[in-house]
């Protein structure tokens, strides 16, 4: 659409094309998400010092460095890893050329946090001052920079320190205005760093973070009550499972003590079976359903025992995945197991021991009490 005879001043000189480091300062929203004060644990600040503390994590995960070292305090941040560091003659390149990284090469890099070739870049751009300090077999290299643009590009020269990367930083305060961190924020994510990573120590601001098991730590750590259930930890060899389980009797007694007042009722199986009508309709009561004597007695038969079994069959022979057929259980299916087995009640007395029948009825001993089982 024209306006007085022109295209809205829309011509070849508008389309502009930027170097990464103009970029990332016009659009900082696309790299670190929102800006902020750092008064929210989700302000940008907050995502400069994790862009750069992923890189570490990554060395660890690949087995290079058991400790880092955070150093932050209203204006400043400093990580010191103790990995492999990063090559000297591409130090400069990887804070400061877009799409540069090692993780690009997995014969480098089997895991990693981070994988686009960014996040020290953006750290870089958005800092009044950023220095990066690579440690490799006796040799060092420094470069420092100020909004991406590199002040000293220094040789390498020897050094006699342990191998590894230093990072440090002071965010612009042009585009963070008025902004500090606050520790306990960090402290949080030092905190989820470790329990993802059992085996790293992180020393922040001269505090000790560790753990030692891992995202059972966690929730034990964020537990604001005593725990409904005692908690199973399984570790694998490439990933962390956790599971909260607990006994049948601490299930049923916690929607028994109903702290927060929903109304509950129990049925039992036994009850079902021997008046199905009866206990039926006491389920409507108690939701408030105003149904007909004729309209229960065909939800009944509907979905009896031997009607549902039938559908199970059906299903199965169907093979139509769903509650009753699952592909990955086909040789289940084929040996004869059911959801639908037998639908009678006492059949544990017939199944098991003496000794386990026992142990059932001390272990149960007050629920069953309670329902009237003894």
């Amino acid at each position: 659409m024209s306006v007085n005879g022109e295209i809205g001043n829309y011509t070849e000189d508008s389309i502009k094309s930027l170097d990464w480091k103009e970029h990332i300062r016009l659009r900082p929203g696309m790299y670190i998400g929102k800006l902020g004060d750092g008064s929210a644990q989700d302000d940008g600040i907050y995502v400069l010092v994790k862009e750069v503390i992923d890189n570490s994590i990554d060395e660890h995960m690949m087995g290079f460095g058991k400790t880092i070292t955070v150093k932050v305090t209203d204006h400043r941040v400093e990580v010191r890893d103790f990995g492999r560091g990063i090559p000297l003659g591409k130090v400069v390149d990887c804070v400061s050329k877009i799409n540069t990284g090692g993780k690009y090469d997995s014969s480098a890099f089997q895991k990693s946090v981070g994988l686009n070739g960014v996040g020290t870049k953006a750290v870089n751009a958005l800092s009044n001052y950023f220095k990066v300090q690579s440690i490799r077999e006796g040799q060092t290299k420094v470069a420092e920079f100020s909004q991406g643009e590199i002040t000293n590009d220094a040789k390498v020269s020897k050094h006699d320190d342990r191998n590894g990367t230093l990072i440090v930083f002071e965010p612009d305060n042009t585009v963070f205005k008025n902004f500090h961190f606050i520790p306990e924020y960090l402290e949080d994510q030092m905190w989820n760093y470790a329990f993802l990573n059992t085996g790293l120590t992180l020393n922040f601001n001269g505090e000790q973070i560790k753990s030692d098991e891992g995202l059972k730590d966690l929730l034990t750590r964020n537990l604001s009550n005593d725990p409904l259930y005692p908690l199973i930890h399984l570790k694998g060899d490439e990933r962390w499972i956790e599971l909260g389980m607990g006994t049948l009797e601490r299930h049923v007694e916690s929607w028994l003590e109903n702290p927060y007042g929903f109304r509950n009722i129990v049925i039992k199986y036994e009850d079902l079976l021997v008046n199905t009508g009866r206990e039926v309709r006491r389920i409507c009561t108690f939701l408030d359903i105003d149904v007909s004597d004729e309209r229960i007695q065909g939800a009944i038969t509907n979905s009896s025992f031997s009607e549902i079994k039938k559908v199970e069959e059906r299903t199965i022979e169907c093979k139509e995945p769903g509650m009753f057929y699952q592909p990955n259980y086909e040789a289940a299916h084929n040996s004869g197991i059911r959801f639908m087995n037998q639908g009678k009640t006492g059949e544990g007395k017939k199944r098991l021991s003496a000794d386990q029948i026992e142990r059932a009825r001390k272990a149960f001993l007050p629920l069953m009490e309670r329902f009237g089982y003894l």
